[in-house]
C-alpha cells in the first residue's frame, strides 16, 4: 500500500470531525474568536437550530483584508508566537483550526472591518474562496455559516432536531455569558430575541437576565481569594435541590469547562445536607495563573488539567461549605435572635427551653387505640391525614378501645402488620423527626416525613388511576419567570401539564402564570414548579408521572421539625401500616427501622 500525503481539503474535513461536531460547536468557536478580538458586544442568531444558518456579529478588532485568506488556513493564528505560549494561554482559541474546519464543511459569508467604513467581504464554499470584495462596514465582524455539513452527508445525518440543536446552543451561550458578564450577549432564534445580557460586569445581573428573579433568589454568593487561586460565583441554598447536574456550571480563567473533579468538590461542600440523587445548582468561576492550568488536552477545550488539583478541590469544597454555614447562621439569627456557632458546628440543634415539651403523658404511658386493618372506603369521609382531623374510623371504635383497655389494663393497639397479629405501643415523638413504637420483640422507629410521603404518594396514584388529576384554583395566581428555552418547552406542553392538574397560561414574553395546582399539591411553590418542569424535560412519558407524584408527596408531607400530638401519630402509623408498600418512601428511603430486643440486649451486654 502506497503512502501519500493527504490534500488540504481532506485534512480540514478530518479536523472538522474533531472540532465541529454539530451547530453548537460552530457557535462556540465563532463566539470565542469574537471574545479574543476584544468584543464588548456579541450577537448570535440561528435559523432552524443552525441547520439553515448561524450568524455571529461582534464589535471587535476585525480582520485586516490582507489576512482574511490566511485566517482560513489551517494552523494560522494570531494567538501564539512560540512553543512556550502553550503553557500560559490567555486566549479562548489558539490552535488555528476553527475557521478552516468550519469553512471546509459549510458555506461561509464574512464581512469584517478594522476601522469604521473600511471593510472587506468574502464568500466561501467547502473551504474554497468564491468572492472577495471591498465593502463598507462598521468596525467588527459578521460571519454567516450556511448549509453545515452539506458536503459531508454522513456527518449531517447525525444532527438532531432543530429544537434539540437550538437548546444546546442556548445552554452554551448562557454559560459563555456567565463566563463574561462584562460582554453584552444577544441571542436570536427564528428571529425572536431570547435573551440579552447587560454586559455591566456583574455576574448576578447576568444571572437575572438569563434565569429571572424567581430562580436567582435561591442562590447565595461565594468568594475566596489567595495568592495562587481566586474563586467567585453562586451556589444554591440547601432547600433548592436539582435532579441532575445540568444546573452546575464551572469556569476556569473565564473558560467554560467540564470537570468531574470540581463536581465532586461541590458535592463535598454539601456533604450531609443533601441525600442521594439530590444535586445543588452552582455557578463557580475559578481563576489561576495561566501557567498552572493546561487547556490543551481536548480538541474542543472542554477539559483542563490543574497543576495542583488538591488545592483546587479543597478551595471549592471549603468555600462552598463556609458559605452554606454562614447562610445557616444568618437564618438561625433571624429565627431565634441569637447564634451559638460552636454548638452548631458540632451538629447540635439549639432551641429555647421554653419551646421544649415532653411527648410523654404524666403517667408515663401513651394512650393508644385498638385498630382493625384500615379501610380506605370510610363512609362519608375520605380516610386520610389531611389536616389530621379525619380519624373517623378511629372514633367509631372508641367503645371497643375502652373495653380492651379495661380488660388488659394497658393502652394497647393491635394491628395486622406484616401478616402477623402484632401488638404495638406508640411511645413518643423523638426530636420532632421520628415516632418511637414498642413492638413485641423490639423497637420500631418511623420517619414521620418519609412515612407521610409514602401515604400521600399512594393517594396520588389512586387518584390518577381514575383519570387526570383534578385542579384547584389559586386565590392568588403564581407568576413565574422562565428562561427562553423553558418557556417554549412549557408552552408546547400545556396539555401535558393540564393532565397533571396544573392550569398554566402565558404571561408575557418568557413568563407564565399558574392559576391552578393539583388538588393534593396546595403547598407547591415556584421552586417545586421548576423541578417539575425539569422532570418532564429529562424523563420519558412513562416515567415522569411517578417522579412528579413523588415530588408532590415530598413537598406536601409532614416535615422534620413538625410537632405531632398523640392522635396525629396514631393516624400516621395506622395509615402507613395499612399500605401494601409501607417500608420505603417513593424515593427509596426507608420509612421505618426496627431494632430487635436481642440487638439491644447485646449492645447493653445483658445476658438475659
Amino acid at each position: 500500500m502506497q503512502i501519500r500525503l493527504l490534500d488540504d481539503n481532506l485534512i480540514n474535513k478530518i479536523a472538522a470531525g474533531e472540532v465541529i461536531e454539530r451547530p453548537v460547536s460552530v457557535v462556540k468557536e465563532l463566539v470565542e474568536n469574537a471574545i479574543d478580538a476584544g468584543s464588548t458586544s456579541i450577537a448570535v442568531a440561528i435559523q432552524r437550530g443552525g441547520h439553515d444558518w448561524i450568524e455571529v456579529s461582534d464589535n471587535g478588532q476585525g480582520i485586516p483584508a490582507d489576512q482574511i485568506e490566511l485566517a482560513f488556513t489551517r494552523h494560522a493564528t494570531s494567538k501564539l508566537d512560540r512553543e512556550s505560549d502553550l503553557f500560559a494561554i490567555n486566549t479562548m482559541g489558539f490552535r488555528g483550526e476553527a475557521l478552516p474546519s468550519i469553512a471546509s464543511v459549510s458555506r461561509v459569508n464574512l464581512i469584517t472591518a478594522c476601522r469604521d467604513g473600511e471593510g472587506h467581504a468574502i464568500s466561501m464554499a467547502g473551504g474554497r474562496f468564491e468572492k472577495s470584495v471591498a465593502a463598507a462596514f462598521p468596525q467588527g465582524s459578521k460571519i454567516r455559516i450556511s448549509d453545515l455539513f452539506y458536503n459531508t452527508p454522513a456527518r449531517k445525518k447525525f444532527m438532531k432536531s432543530s429544537s434539540s440543536e437550538a437548546g444546546r446552543i442556548n445552554a452554551m451561550l448562557m454559560n459563555m455569558a456567565l463566563a463574561r458578564p462584562d460582554i453584552i450577549f444577544e441571542y436570536h432564534n427564528e428571529k425572536k430575541l431570547l435573551f440579552k445580557t447587560p454586559g455591566d460586569g456583574r455576574l448576578y445581573n447576568t444571572m437575572l437576565s438569563l434565569y429571572g428573579s424567581d430562580y436567582c433568589r435561591h442562590f447565595i454568593e461565594i468568594a475566596y481569594q489567595s495568592e495562587s487561586v481566586s474563586l467567585e460565583g453562586y451556589v444554591s441554598k440547601v432547600d433548592f435541590k436539582r435532579l441532575n447536574r445540568r444546573s452546575q456550571s464551572f469556569f476556569v480563567n473565564r473558560r467554560v469547562i467540564e470537570s468531574p473533579m470540581l463536581s465532586r468538590a461541590l458535592d463535598e461542600g454539601y456533604k450531609g445536607l443533601l441525600i442521594s440523587r439530590e444535586y445543588p445548582a452552582a455557578i463557580i468561576k475559578i481563576n489561576v495563573p495561566p501557567e498552572e492550568v493546561d487547556v490543551n488536552i481536548h480538541p474542543q477545550k472542554k477539559e483542563v488539567k490543574f497543576q495542583d488539583e488538591g488545592l483546587i478541590f479543597r478551595t471549592v469544597q471549603g468555600t462552598v461549605k463556609a458559605a452554606l454555614r454562614s447562610d445557616s447562621e444568618r437564618i438561625r439569627e433571624n429565627a431565634y435572635g441569637f447564634t451559638r456557632p460552636d454548638a452548631w458546628q458540632k451538629g447540635y440543634q439549639i432551641r429555647e427551653t421554653s419551646n421544649l415539651e415532653s411527648s410523654y403523658p404524666a403517667n408515663g404511658q401513651s394512650r393508644l387505640l385498638l385498630q382493625k386493618p384500615i379501610s380506605h372506603d370510610v363512609p362519608g369521609e375520605k380516610q386520610g391525614l389531611q389536616g389530621y382531623n379525619q380519624n373517623t374510623a378511629l372514633n367509631e371504635r372508641r367503645d371497643a378501645v375502652q373495653d380492651m383497655e379495661a380488660a388488659t389494663g394497658l393502652p394497647v393497639s393491635e394491628k395486622d402488620f406484616g401478616g402477623d397479629r402484632t401488638v404495638y405501643r406508640i411511645l413518643a415523638q423523638l426530636h420532632r423527626k421520628y415516632i418511637l413504637i414498642e413492638v413485641m420483640d423490639g423497637l420500631l422507629l418511623v420517619d414521620q416525613h418519609a412515612a407521610h410521603e409514602r401515604i400521600l404518594f399512594e393517594k396520588f396514584k389512586a387518584d390518577q388511576a381514575e383519570g387526570p388529576l383534578t385542579s384547584q384554583d389559586l386565590l392568588i395566581p403564581l407568576r413565574y419567570d422562565l428562561n427562553p428555552t423553558r418557556y417554549e418547552f412549557v408552552m408546547n406542553r400545556l396539555e401535558r401539564f393540564r393532565e397533571l392538574g396544573f392550569e398554566i397560561e402565558s404571561f408575557g414574553e418568557t413568563s407564565i402564570v399558574i392559576r391552578g395546582l393539583p388538588h393534593h399539591a396546595s403547598s407547591l411553590d415556584l421552586n417545586s414548579m421548576d423541578e417539575i418542569i425539569e422532570i418532564i424535560e429529562t424523563s420519558t412519558e412513562s416515567d415522569y408521572h411517578n417522579k412528579i407524584m413523588a415530588l408532590m408527596a415530598c413537598r406536601n408531607a409532614i416535615k422534620t421539625g413538625d410537632r405531632l400530638n398523640e392522635a396525629e401519630m396514631e393516624a400516621l402509623v395506622a395509615e402507613l401500616l395499612g399500605l401494601d408498600r409501607a417500608f420505603n418512601c417513593p424515593h427509596g428511603r426507608p420509612t421505618m427501622v426496627k431494632i430487635s430486643i436481642n440487638d439491644l440486649d447485646r449492645r447493653l451486654k445483658r445476658l438475659t
